[in-house]
């Protein structure tokens, strides 16, 4: 049985090259995008499983009669549907195994990042096989892992980019990253939050697995967006990024559910056709913004949104789940909906600390986070109502009401939305995910 693969030298290595005729430079194949961080972790993710169930290396691989690559990826779907590997990416994927490998060219880097990246593997890495873009998946591809990358105690994953962004200097040796150790697979992180009611909840434990990709509305990197916008208002980004996901950014961020999420709310057939191109992503339904358009005025006076930011969405009659009609408002793009959200929540910071200077209240870090989310969802009256109270019953006297296993004596719902928010926010400053 011939298999086509390719064996990619290091320059350096004595033991390579010979006589042979260099390596072809790889040719992408047909419709390629680079793949994201996500996607290149999710497909080490099935070779980990390919190597516990034993299939990866086997030459079984290599006859394309048995199909048992593709067959093992359709079986891999069904126990992990939320992977996002997938037959077509097959050819995407040798592409990019042999690029990185040949030290000329990588798609979206220059020739010194790359170089850069390139020292921080495992010579031996570099030498390994590699499988020809567009034959089948043979037993060669199933060892094929993309790199993970380290910078002391701080894990990039796949994450070229936001390694390259923090370290584009070579490390020292001890700080070099490997392609060795994996981040924690999903998994994992289920085992890890599996006595926290809140996490296991929807599944927000593996939230954090979504920053690392592009929006697929109105494209750019989550975790970029996030950030900035919560830079911008001094707003705590783990925060934003569980408030917007729980409000909806879940499905702006997943490919699948994007295309109807993203204009759930707004009846786009009374409006023509540039003005939904120009304006695809419905802050009501994905960002919980049913109160911005009318607030956006004042917002940008205070300076808690960039001037002239009214041209960046545009606002719209419409109906919320309680059958009331609000002001709607479209953005265009989720990284603008981002920086709506971080405006009001700064909103809800600022009344908040207002409120507790005047009654003498004072609250620790993590009860100001929850009165913060608490002001945002429920409103400045309620939350205020709602201190109060927990003033009386002594919640306040310690941080022991924050506990996942505490039952509060009244505001229950209130209570649990907000915990939501506010436990998948610790996780991801406990996972550094947003550092």
């Amino acid at each position: 049985m011939i298999m086509n693969t390719r064996i990619l030298y290091s320059p350096d290595d004595p033991t390579g090259g010979g006589g042979d005729d260099p390596a072809k430079k790889p040719v992408p194949p047909k419709g390629y995008k680079p793949l994201s961080a996500t996607q290149r972790r999710d497909w080490n993710d099935m070779l980990d499983d390919m190597q516990k169930s034993g299939i990866a290396g086997s030459k079984d691989l290599d006859q394309p009669d048995k199909n048992v690559g593709k067959s093992y990826i359709e079986k891999y779907r069904k126990e992990h549907p939320g992977t996002t590997v997938s037959e077509d990416l097959i050819p995407h994927i040798q592409y990019e195994q042999q690029a990185f490998r040949t030290g000329d060219e990588f798609p979206g880097l220059s020739k010194e990042q790359l170089g850069v990246l390139r020292k921080q593997v495992n010579p031996d890495y570099l030498k390994r096989p590699t499988a020809d873009p567009g034959t089948p998946f043979n037993s060669t591809l199933s060892r094929e892992y993309y790199p993970q990358f380290k910078k002391g105690d701080k894990s990039y994953g796949t994450d070229m980019a936001s390694y390259l962004k923090d370290y584009a200097t070579t490390p020292k040796k001890e700080e070099s990253a490997t392609d060795g150790t994996p981040p924690p697979t999903r998994e994992q992180l289920k085992e890890k939050y599996k006595d926290n009611p809140y996490l296991m909840d929807q599944g927000r434990y593996n939230w954090g697995s979504k920053l690392n990709t592009d929006f697929p509305i109105s494209g750019g990197n989550v975790k970029e967006a996030v950030v900035k916008a919560a830079k911008m208002n001094g707003i705590d980004s783990a925060l934003l990024y569980s408030s917007a996901m729980e409000e909806g950014m879940s499905g702006s961020v997943d490919e699948k559910a994007s295309g109807k999420a993203s204009s759930h709310y707004v009846d786009w057939s009374e409006k023509n056709k540039s003005t939904a191109e120009k304006y695809p992503v419905d802050g009501f339904y994905n960002y919980g913004l049913d109160q911005f358009a009318k607030q956006a005025p004042e917002l940008e006076k205070k300076g808690y949104l960039p001037k002239g930011f009214s041209k960046n969405f545009t606002s719209f009659p419409a109906e919320n789940e309680k059958k009331e009609k609000i002001t709607g408002a479209a953005f265009d793009t989720d990284a603008n909906a981002l920086i709506a959200k971080s405006a009001m929540l700064r909103q809800s910071k600022d009344s908040l600390e207002d409120y507790t200077k005047k009654e003498g209240i004072k609250l620790s870090d993590k009860q100001k986070d929850f009165f913060l989310l608490a002001g945002y969802n429920y409103g400045d009256e309620g939350v205020k109502k709602m201190i109060q109270s927990y003033k009386e019953k002594g919640y306040l006297n310690d941080d022991k009401f924050l506990d996942t296993k505490f039952k509060p004596a009244s505001y229950e719902g209130v209570y649990k939305n907000v915990q939501a928010r506010l436990q998948s926010a610790q996780q991801l400053k406990d996972e550094k995910q947003l550092d």
